[in-house]
């Protein structure tokens, strides 16, 4: 069995995190980077305004944007004889080992740790599975309009990250399964956002 573990956003605390990740994710064969140097998606203003009109409050609309964009061109652009693919942040802590060979491998099983989950949807920090699946949860960039104008009342009525992401699995017949496993951002503090300076989140 052959992984590929594919980097995507800002390297930020990548300094301080890449040693839990090659002490933690096991084995990886191959690693693929698309970090804040690529150039960021230039959306029509249109767009923009159109999520803002009903956006969750904690959300940025360009941000989320470009991140589902860099996460579709990372995948797009990882090789493509791999077995099992590691779509993932550099800037977090894991807390336990992963073994990939651990898992049962199919095109509608994707796997994310169990916490961390954000409005109505789970954890997009980290999420694994074979190439088909990756696809089908990298393909939000490309599903994203469509999910925001569609009149589904099982869809939120807000634009917000991981209820999108996490939407769009479904909708597709993915079954997400939560892994026992804990991931966390670790920030910098001289960066740390001031909604998260009186958190428990890691900070060096």
């Amino acid at each position: 069995m052959r992984v590929c573990q594919i980097y995507v956003g800002h390297r930020r605390t990548f300094w301080h995190t890449e040693k839990n990740h090659k002490d933690s994710l096991y084995p990886i064969h191959y690693i693929h980077h698309r970090d804040e140097t690529a150039p960021s998606f230039n959306y029509h203003k249109f767009d923009i305004h159109r999520y803002h009109s009903r956006v969750d409050g904690n959300t940025n609309v360009q941000n989320v944007l470009n991140m589902w964009h860099n996460r579709y061109l990372a995948f797009a652009t990882a090789p493509e004889d791999h077995d099992v693919y590691v779509l993932m942040r550099y800037d977090i802590h894991i807390r336990e080992k992963i073994d990939f060979s651990d898992y049962d491998y199919n095109d509608n099983i994707i796997y994310i740790p169990s916490d961390n989950d954000h409005g109505w949807g789970v954890n997009d920090q980290m999420v694994f599975g074979n190439r088909e699946v990756i696809k089908k949860y990298v393909s939000i960039h490309t599903n994203h309009a469509q999910m925001f104008e569609s009149n589904d009342e099982e869809l939120f009525p807000w634009f917000h990250s991981e209820s999108y992401s996490t939407r769009n699995l479904t909708r597709q017949g993915v079954n997400i399964q939560r892994i026992p496993q804990s991931t966390t951002i670790v920030y910098d503090k001289s960066e740390l956002p001031v909604h998260l300076q009186n958190t428990s989140i890691l900070k060096i």
